[in-house]
């Protein structure tokens, strides 16, 4: 059961990845959310020019580095983190740049699958909010 929850839950993450372009946050829901792993599948692409490195952080404190993510690469990287019921953000701090991103928050289920695309107007394109230090 797990195998197959698992081996949809890549073939998701592979239409996600396909489907990219704009910023944006995306999920596509696991078949069987009771049935899944108690993960969330994560796949990153980095349209901006500058690295930028990645935290996925639940509503109640959880905090999971998903890592560095070259700029202007297309074909991404993808993670897993635990999956949690409660609300989930992505901040993303470009390094160069020194400045940091929130995306608006998401709830997920079992299993799921979600694509962060960083775009490179991330500051305009609607999806993230600039958060100051």
């Amino acid at each position: 059961m797990r195998r197959r929850a698992l081996a949809g839950a890549l073939t998701g993450l592979l239409l996600a990845a396909a489907c990219g372009g704009k910023g944006e946050v995306s999920v596509e829901h696991a078949d069987e959310p009771d049935q899944g792993p108690d993960s969330v599948y994560v796949h990153i692409i980095n349209n901006h020019f500058y690295d930028a490195r990645i935290h996925a952080k639940y509503d109640r404190g959880q905090s999971y580095s998903l890592g560095t993510v070259v700029g202007s690469d297309e074909q991404g990287r993808s993670t897993a983190i635990a999956w949690s019921p409660q609300p989930l953000v992505f901040e993303v701090l470009l390094i160069v740049a020194s400045e940091r991103y929130v995306s608006y928050e998401i709830n997920l289920e079992r299993g799921d699958v979600v694509q962060l695309t960083i775009p490179p107007n991330i500051g305009s394109a609607g999806t993230f909010r600039r958060v100051q230090d």
